[in-house]
This record gives C-alpha cells, sequence and structure tokens, in this order.
C-alpha cells in the first residue's frame, strides 16, 4: 500500500519496532558492561542507571516521541493522493520535523508526475482502441455496402477493396453508374492501359468499340505493353552503342584489339603479368555491351521474323567480334545498331497496327444546329484534326 511504502521509507519502523531495537541495543550493552573491570563497570552502572531514572521521571526518547508522532499523523492522512502525502509533510514541517516533512513533499511531487504519466499511457491506449474498434466498424460498414451493391462479389474482395479508401470510393462510384457509364468507364479504363498518356489515341479507341470494333484483350494489352517497354529498353542503348563505337574507331581509337594486345590480355589472365591493364578492362567492357545489347533486341523483337532478324544478327557479331581486331569490333558494334534501329521499327510497325481509327463524323443535313461534339471538332487544329483521323 501507498501508506505503508511512505512510513516505512521514511522511518522504517513503528514505535514497537523501535522499543524492540532499544531493548536489544541495551543486551548487547550489558553484555558488553560484563566484560569491564569492576571500576569501570561501576562507573556505567551509574550512566545506565541514570538514564533509567530519568525514563522512570516522565522523560520521553525524542526519536520514538518523533516517530510516535509521525504514526499518529500518517494514520489520519490519505497517503494515496499527492494532495495528501503534501499535507502530511506541511504538519511534520510545522511540529519541526523538517527533514522529513520535505522528503514528504518532494513524495508528493514524484506521485503527481506517476499518476500524470500513468493516466496518460491510459489515455492513449484507450484512444488507440478507440480508433481500431471505429475503423473495424468503418470496414465493416462498407464491406455491406460493397456486397449490397454488387461491386464485390466476395467477402475476401469486399475487404480487400474497403481497406482502402480510393479503391473504395471508386468501387461504389462505379456502383451507382448506369450499365452504359459502366461500360464506357471500364473502355476508357482499358484504354488508359493500351495508350498512357495520350487522350487522342485513347478516344480513338473507345470510338472505335462504340462504333462495333471489338476490343482489346488482356493479352494483347499485356503484348502491347510488352513491345512498348522493350523500345523504351533499345532506344535508351543506341546512344551507348555510338559511344563504344567511337572507342574502337577511327586512326587512334581508345580501346585497342590486336595481336599484342590479345597476348598481353591472355597472359594477365594467367597471372603471368599481375592484374588486368585497363585495356583489357575495356576490350572486357565492350564484349560485355554487345552480348547484352544483342540480349536486348532478342527480347524486344515482336513476331517471328523479327526474332529471326535478331538471331542472324547475333551471329553475325559473335563472328565478327572472333576477328579480335578493331575492325572486327567495329563491325560488330556498326551491326548491333543496326539490329536495335530493325527491331525499333518493326515494333512501332506493330503498335501501329493496333491503333483503332475512327472515321470521321459524317456532317449533319438540313438546318439542325451543330451538336457540341461537332463544334469541337470543327475548331481543332490542323494537328488535332489529322491525329484524330479527320484529314
Amino acid at each position: 500500500m501507498a501508506t505503508d511504502s511512505i512510513v516505512g521509507g521514511l522511518f522504517g519502523m513503528n514505535p514497537e519496532m523501535y522499543q524492540q531495537q532499544q531493548n536489544q541495543q541495551a543486551l548487547r550493552q550489558a553484555a558488553q558492561l560484563a566484560k569491564l573491570d569492576p571500576m569501570a563497570r561501576a562507573r556505567t552502572g551509574i550512566i545506565y542507571g541514570a538514564n533509567r531514572l530519568v525514563g522512570a521521571l516522565g522523560g520521553q526518547d525524542p526519536q520514538l516521541q518523533q516517530i510516535s508522532q509521525f504514526q499518529n499523523l500518517a494514520s489520519q492522512s490519505d497517503l494515496t493522493t499527492p494532495e495528501g502525502v503534501a499535507n502530511l509533510g506541511k504538519q511534520l514541517l510545522q511540529r519541526g520535523d523538517t527533514g522529513r516533512g520535505m522528503a514528504l513533499i518532494q513524495r508528493s511531487q514524484q506521485l503527481a508526475q506517476e499518476q500524470a504519466q500513468t493516466k496518460q499511457t491510459v489515455g492513449l491506449q484507450q484512444e488507440r482502441e478507440r480508433k481500431a474498434l471505429e475503423e473495424t466498424n468503418v470496414k465493416r460498414s462498407r464491406m455491406q455496402a460493397l456486397m449490397d451493391s454488387g461491386a464485390a462479389k466476395t467477402m475476401d474482395e469486399a475487404a480487400a477493396i474497403a481497406s482502402n479508401d480510393q479503391t473504395f470510393q471508386e468501387a461504389i462510384g462505379l456502383s451507382k453508374l448506369s450499365p452504359a457509364a459502366k461500360a464506357e468507364k471500364a473502355m476508357y479504363t482499358k484504354a488508359s492501359e493500351l495508350y498512357p498518356n495520350d487522350p487522342v489515341l485513347q478516344y480513338q479507341y473507345v470510338e472505335s468499340v462504340k462504333q462495333g470494333s471489338k476490343p482489346h484483350t488482356d493479352a494483347e494489352i499485356k503484348d502491347i505493353a510488352e513491345t512498348r517497354q522493350g523500345n523504351v529498353i533499345v532506344q535508351s542503348k543506341i546512344e551507348r552503342t555510338n559511344d563504344y563505337l567511337s572507342k574502337v574507331s577511327g586512326p587512334k581509337p581508345q580501346v585497342l584489339f590486336g595481336p599484342a594486345s590479345n597476348f598481353k590480355a591472355w597472359a594477365e589472365s594467367t597471372g603471368f603479368l599481375g592484374e588486368p591493364s585497363d585495356n583489357t578492362k575495356a576490350q572486357d567492357d565492350v564484349r560485355s555491351y554487345l552480348t547484352e545489347g544483342v540480349n536486348g533486341v532478342l527480347n524486344a523483337a515482336k513476331g517471328v521474323q523479327a526474332k529471326d532478324d535478331a538471331l542472324r544478327a547475333q551471329k553475325q557479331i559473335e563472328g565478327y567480334l572472333k576477328l579480335n581486331t578493331n575492325a572486327g569490333a567495329e563491325q560488330a558494334l556498326k551491326r548491333l545498331k543496326q539490329a536495335q534501329e530493325d527491331v525499333l521499327a518493326s515494333n512501332n510497325v506493330y503498335l501501329e497496327s493496333r491503333v483503332r481509327k475512327v472515321p470521321a463524323p459524317s456532317t449533319p443535313t438540313g438546318s439542325n444546329p451543330m451538336s457540341r461534339r461537332d463544334e469541337l471538332l470543327k475548331r481543332a487544329t490542323p494537328e488535332q484534326r489529322k491525329q484524330l483521323g479527320l484529314n
């Protein structure tokens, strides 16, 4: 209990315990007295007797008096609160027990801090529990709404959608659309996958489907995306191919191939000449890049013909490299560049064949007012009209 802790911490004992301690001390003193010579024993006995006489005449031990006073005041105080502990400390100060009075006031301050921290911890835990319960209730409500609207087919699907605010709002918004609006939204979603960041091609695709064209399958969309990604990779390497060409070409190439440099590279590989030279490392870099470039072309090639062309280029490049000359390295890099340009051109033709063209809308006859759509098309720039297939 807080009372026992505070009392014990200040005095360590009650009056009974103190009296017992005094008795034990008297017994120890008596034992020591028995060991003294007769003269010293008599003198000590006189002092001891005088002290006992004082007690018999009503004198009080100050320490015992202080303990009793504290016990009495403590029993009348609420030591479970900072206020009660501080009040006890003030009473002791008023009675001259300065040390213990100040100790109790300091203890009251510590107790107030401890209770405040406990309250804060409990408050935070309660707030976390409240938020967790609120989130659980919101999620359950969302899941039920998704199931009721048909936006989710299973509870697992509903739980996944409900966990994300944006996904949930989109799903609920879509469930409120008419069947025609849902279909058009789905078409524009697919169009954005097919032609990211190209609203003109997205418009063409949706209009072509509206006019009866068969929409692209998921497999076709994936194939088109992979082709575009392959083009990006190949295009990014053409500049590196030009850089390597400049290093192996010309009257003073930066990277030397030939019998002398090849023999030196062989000797370095055996350990006879120590670590590989800069030229040997540059040779290895050229060969590694050619392998990397060929693999990039093979991966990007779309269609049987394009892949066959890429395989032929690979064999030719390997043949040029076996020459172990600067001329051979130069021819290998030129052949790689040609293969890169060829696969880009072939892939672009493939992608162009997948673009849906929409015929120009017919001009309204009679005196009917021009529609908003026709008005916008009429105001389009020549370039915009060309992109929309109106020219």
